[in-house]
């Protein structure tokens, strides 16, 4: 930016934020995404992150690095505590320091069982022999018309078309 201010302080060559706001919505009607872009770290950490280093803070991490790699007993001495004290400190700060230095796994997904269910075919007996058998039974037992006993049927003398 060349730092040239118009009359109402804007700088100028950029928009103002009502222009801002409707090319937005242009770029929102267009199919477009308003805000920032996936991936991409919000401003304000970024910002912090430079103040916080030209501050000349210590960086948070080393810290806890220096804590981890410094000797148990040395610590415990020089912060007055005790030495288990010491340790858990230790450990704790390795907890903090774990994600940024080792990703987290992704969770695998067991399956209990990858078998296929099983299906058995007894081809040993005869089924179609079977089912007919069976259809036999019931037309012997449900018809009316079937006799009881098989054999031959009594001849009634003068009924036969003697008349």
């Amino acid at each position: 930016m060349s730092g040239k201010t118009d009359g109402l302080g804007d700088v100028e060559g950029t928009p103002s934020p009502f222009f801002q706001l409707v090319e937005a919505a242009e770029e929102l009607a267009a199919g477009g995404k308003i805000g920032r872009p996936k991936g991409a770290r919000n401003r304000k950490s970024v910002d912090f992150e430079k103040w916080f280093h030209a501050a000349g803070f210590k960086d948070p991490a080393v810290l806890l690095a220096e804590i981890i790699s410094a000797d148990t007993i040395a610590l415990a001495a020089a912060a007055s505590i005790k030495r288990i004290e010491a340790l858990e400190l230790q450990r704790k700060c390795a907890t903090d320091l774990m994600p940024y230095l080792h990703g987290k796994k992704p969770i695998e997904i067991a399956l209990v069982d990858e078998r296929l269910p099983s299906l058995f075919i007894i081809a040993g007996d005869n089924q179609l022999a079977q089912a007919q058998q069976l259809l036999e039974e019931q037309r012997r037992l449900l018809s009316i018309g079937t006799p009881l006993v098989e054999g031959e049927p009594n001849e009634i003398k003068g009924l036969e078309g003697d008349q």
